[in-house]
């Protein structure tokens, strides 16, 4: 016998890009992204998240963490989307950040280190609402 899906899961189609280094971390925020009913492209390094940009796989959001292996961080992947989808939402997760800097980025929403994974979620779905603005 199946489970059946969430209401709230079925309303969603987004497709969310997670950049995440720390494998715990990262496996959690997708299980809890997923189950929300986010399609989840996950990478480990800000330069993977920047291929998936440059695939032209469509991509509604961007949840990335600042440090990662790799000659970009998050904040230079979150420049360089900002620069091909203007609108598109981008909430940057950090232990080593001053939320100044992520606001120099012009990213839309910024949450420090450590956070829980519901907390992104809720932070994600008010990015994503009509007019969302992630505060």
């Amino acid at each position: 016998m199946t489970e059946p899906v969430p209401e709230r899961a079925i309303e969603r189609s987004a497709t969310v890009l997670l950049v995440e280094d720390e494998p715990l971390v990262r496996l959690d925020l997708e299980e809890t992204l997923r189950d929300a009913g986010y399609v989840v492209v996950a990478c480990t390094t800000a330069e993977e998240g920047r291929d998936v940009l440059r695939s032209g796989l469509p991509v509604d959001a961007i949840v990335t963490d600042v440090r990662t292996p790799g000659a970009i961080d998050g904040l230079e992947l979150a420049r360089e989307a900002r620069a091909r989808v203007a609108a598109l939402p981008i909430l940057v997760l950090s232990g080593h950040l001053d939320p100044s800097a992520a606001a120099a980025a012009r990213v839309d929403a910024f949450l420090p280190k450590p956070v829980s994974s519901d907390a992104v979620c809720a932070r994600l779905e008010r990015l994503l609402e009509p007019g969302g603005s992630g505060t």
